[in-house]
């Protein structure tokens, strides 16, 4: 990356060019049609999230564990629960918003250096409080 001078902001719109606008006005009527709602106060989980960062300049040399990845999946899309309604219907409880709990999108892992897993494309496992992964065809 470095030798590309992909490494910095400047670098990529030096090399890349520069990117799409950061916001896209969408609807009908404009900004002046829209309704404004207000803001709630900030408290201190908002303040931990202000300070969070994203950084792509990545360590090609360090692994990521296999605990810390299991631990982002819990987090993001891992179905904590089954919840059973009827004899022959359940539903998945799971960290991410879905329309009647239908769950209509798939993750898809492109795995490269974590310890201890090939790299290669894995899904993780559906089956509730269970980190697993399987290979994808």
């Amino acid at each position: 990356m470095e030798e590309q001078g992909l490494t910095t902001a400047e670098g990529m719109v030096d090399r890349l060019g520069a990117p799409p606008a950061e916001v896209v006005e969408r609807g009908v009527g404009g900004v002046a049609a829209r309704t404004t709602l207000p803001l709630a106060p900030s408290g201190t989980f908002d303040e931990l999230l202000s300070r969070r960062v994203t950084c792509r300049n990545f360590d090609t040399q360090r692994a990521l564990s296999g605990g810390l990845l299991s631990h982002m999946l819990q987090r993001s899309v891992m179905a904590s629960a089954r919840v059973a309604v009827g004899h022959d219907t359940a539903f998945l409880k799971k960290p991410v918003p879905s329309g009647g709990r239908l769950h209509p999108t798939e993750t898809y892992l492109l795995i490269q250096h974590v310890e201890d897993i090939p790299s290669g494309l894995y899904q993780p496992s559906d089956r509730p409080r269970t980190a697993a992964l399987g290979p994808s065809a």
